[in-house]
């Protein structure tokens, strides 16, 4: 899930860096303000969806949380000795 995170926020940065680097320079023409609308609305977008993940990721116990309150569970707090 980490990795789709980052792997979403380097698509907004690219995004960020192809505005910079060739929308913003065209900005005085009529065609450049319509691709910068249309490339923030995208790269809005993505952030939505990089914010979902985040809140994904916070709300998720770590994979050890979820082994240790598995193991809990099932021996009801104490441990089993075999």
């Amino acid at each position: 899930m980490l990795f789709r995170k980052l792997a979403i926020l380097s698509i907004v940065a690219g995004i960020g860096a192809w505005n910079f680097r060739y929308v913003k320079p065209r900005l005085g023409e009529l065609e450049g303000v319509k691709k910068i609308k249309r490339s923030a609305t995208f790269e809005i977008g993505v952030a939505t969806v990089v914010l979902l993940i985040t809140a994904i990721l916070v709300a998720t116990p770590p994979a050890m949380d979820q082994v240790g309150m598995a193991i809990e569970s099932t021996t009801n707090g104490a441990l089993a000795v075999p």
